[in-house]
């Protein structure tokens, strides 16, 4: 089901389902036990079958029924050993530092007090993690949705934006999707699809047969589930607002709705991209990066951005490419006038104790410098990556500006844009600006500049920057999905909903079209043929560090596969091979996690595909393993062997 397809479905359950909460409900529970029954279903016939013919050769006449005996067995052992399979599957905790009352008194405090008044059930557990989010991460219990686990996280740096009053709204929002009070139903079919998104999640990353009967499945299943709990959970979060308010005030809650959008749109235009740009000069992230990001968030308030960003979260409209309904949208429903003109009483002004302060009091230091440790631990290999890189690009300029700008020969305007290029990747963006506009005079029409020229542009919301963008497109088709994606958040930010559906019907008619073959941009099996990848040095040095933070992985190979008729495209397909323990078993616990590093974050110039050696792409592994000149990491090797290993250009 494509997007515009997806988008009418939606439409069609809200028309339906328009003030009738309760028939939603009912009806995606319905598709919810359609679909535990059917994916249970067969491995329970089949357990029972073969228990059936087992059981019933046993009083058969001697010499008979052996053979109907032996065969259900084998039937009832093979389906019994999945069915303890799925059971014996692991919840993994969302990463984070652990928080009990022993080192959160304050906010375990504010948890029962909140429990007690909105009825909700326990959490597993609560974490503090570095993120600008609050949030319940749901889990399956045993494996495929339906009972599940939750834990609540918190981000630290959301904590040092809110009051305490906002805090406690917050808090109450997220207990409400457990509340007994809320609906115990709704709350299960909410936690549910979330569960359903974890085990979708988990196929793609570890593959799955085109003719598996699970890939039908989910063909089948997810659209007609989805569109409903989609729907269903968009409602919960109104729900939950307006049960929120009730507990610490309308007023309260819209000021932190208010905030947090401000926020997250601060920490992801300016805040986090300004610690990046310290890579260029520093090996190491610089110390007290928390307390830093806390000034930040207090001192946004009163910035020169402030207006403009208060202004601009409020133009974001809703799509269905998330739940939650957008900003405007929640808080008419708590009865603010939220015009793009008007802000209304919601707009967030400075506060003198923050959540963090009020919640951690004297433990607050302790608490930064654990959340900072573990950053820094998982950010510490793409750091470096990054570092090196920017002196590797510095070592690359001459410092002064390029003979021959005028000049229109090929050599002089790509050196040009090697030149933007390693300016935009160093942070320097007047100088990066500069080196642009020195390409685009130089050719008008080079597609990676007008990209680039078109998304600076777009983020400072001038519209000529959509025919840049456009142009960019059309010059080079490796370009689209980068296209779209600026295009889409600027459509998005500012509230275009027509111009976003506009877009998203035309990407599904590029992708749908036979003349792009879609498919083999992202799929990849034992019948493509597969090439040496063709890498700069940064990109070589970057993936050697990433691949020497993994666990447990005996060999990583990196090749690329061939793409006739797709010009510019670029598909890396990355093969993980797990460590065998003493009995020659791969330890798949470890190969899941690399999995899920590399997935997140592996950085090349094109799509990536990673997959296990074992399981549904052995046979792709084993023919990746033949490819002359693939890229090969495997733990004895040295860096410069891993950076030099062969890979043609």
């Amino acid at each position: 089901m494509n997007r515009s397809e997806f988008d009418q479905l939606v439409r069609s359950v809200e028309k339906r389902f328009d003030g009738k909460p309760a028939a939603l409900r009912r009806k995606t529970l319905f598709w919810a036990l359609v679909g535990l029954g059917l994916l249970w279903l067969p491995d329970i016939m089949g357990l029972l079958v073969g228990l059936g013919l087992a059981v019933g050769s046993l009083f058969a006449p001697a010499g008979e029924g052996w053979v109907a005996g032996s065969a259900g067995a084998v039937l009832a052992v093979f389906c019994g050993g999945r069915i303890v399979r799925t059971l014996r599957a692991k919840s993994t905790p969302p990463p984070g530092i652990p928080l009990g009352p022993e080192n959160a008194p304050g906010l375990f405090a504010l948890l029962e007090e909140l429990g007690r008044t909105t009825s909700a059930r326990p959490f597993e557990g609560v974490r503090l993690t570095w993120a600008y989010n609050a949030a319940v991460v749901s889990q399956p219990r045993f494996g495929w949705p339906g009972w599940s686990r939750s834990w609540l996280v918190i981000g630290l740096p959301l904590l040092d934006s809110l009051s305490d009053g906002e805090f406690r709204a917050v808090l109450a929002h997220e207990l409400a999707h457990h509340s007994a009070r809320h609906g115990r139903l709704g709350s299960w079919l909410y936690r549910t699809r979330r569960s359903w998104e974890l085990v979708f999640a988990r196929w793609n990353e570890h593959g799955v047969r085109k003719r598996d009967h699970r890939l039908t499945f989910f063909r089948w299943f997810w659209p007609r589930f989805n569109g409903h709990a989609f729907v269903l959970s968009r409602t919960c979060e109104f729900e939950a607002d307006a049960f929120a308010a009730g507990i610490a005030g309308a007023e309260v809650l819209g000021s932190a709705l208010h905030r947090i959008a401000l926020g997250s749109r601060r920490m992801e235009a300016r805040i986090w991209p300004a610690i990046w740009e310290e890579a260029r000069t520093h090996s190491s992230p610089p110390a007290r990066i928390f307390e830093r990001i806390a000034d930040h968030l207090a001192e946004a308030d009163i910035s020169p951005e402030a207006a403009f960003d208060r202004v601009e979260v409020l133009r974001q409209a809703t799509g269905n490419h998330d739940t939650h309904p957008c900003l405007r949208e929640r808080l008419r429903a708590l009865g603010f006038d939220s015009d793009v003109e008007m802000p209304g009483q919601t707009v967030a002004t400075g506060i003198t104790e923050s959540a963090a302060q009020a919640v951690f009091a004297a433990g607050l230091r302790a608490h930064r410098e654990a959340v900072e440790t573990e950053w820094r631990s998982h950010i510490a290999e793409i750091w470096g990556a990054q570092h090196r890189g920017a002196a590797y690009r510095e070592g690359t300029l001459d410092g002064g500006e390029n003979a021959g700008v005028e000049s229109r020969s090929a050599a002089v305007v790509e050196a040009l844009w090697d030149r933007a290029a390693a300016m935009l990747a160093l942070g320097d963006r007047s100088a990066a600006e500069s080196a642009l506009a020195a390409v685009l005079k130089a050719r008008p029409d080079h597609p990676r500049a007008n990209l680039v020229f078109g998304e600076r542009l777009l983020q400072r919301r001038d519209e000529s920057g959509i025919a840049r963008v456009e142009d960019a497109m059309r010059a080079d088709p490796g370009l689209r999905a980068a296209g779209f994606s600026a295009l889409g958040n600027y459509y998005h930010s500012t509230g275009q909903t027509g111009r976003l559906k506009e877009l998203e019907a035309r990407l599904d008619r590029e992708e749908r079209g036979p003349e792009n073959g879609c498919a083999d941009l992202t799929t990849v099996a034992s019948t493509d043929t597969f090439a040496p990848v063709r890498l700069d040095s940064d990109e070589q040095t970057a993936l050697t560090a990433l691949c020497a933070g993994l666990e447990g992985i005996d060999r990583v190979t990196l090749v690329e596969k061939a793409l006739p008729g797709h010009t510019g495209e670029r598909l890396f397909v990355v093969v993980i091979e797990g460590a065998r323990g003493r009995w020659g078993r791969v330890n798949r616990d470890a190969v899941d996690a690399a999995t899920r590093r590399l997935l997140t974050a592996i950085r090349l110039p094109g799509r990536v595909f990673v997959c296990a050696a074992h399981g549904a792409f052995a046979g792709v592994a084993a023919k990746v393993s033949t490819t002359a000149g693939a890229w090969i990491w495997s733990p004895g090797m040295a860096a410069a062997d891993a950076a030099s290993a062969p890979h043609p250009n």
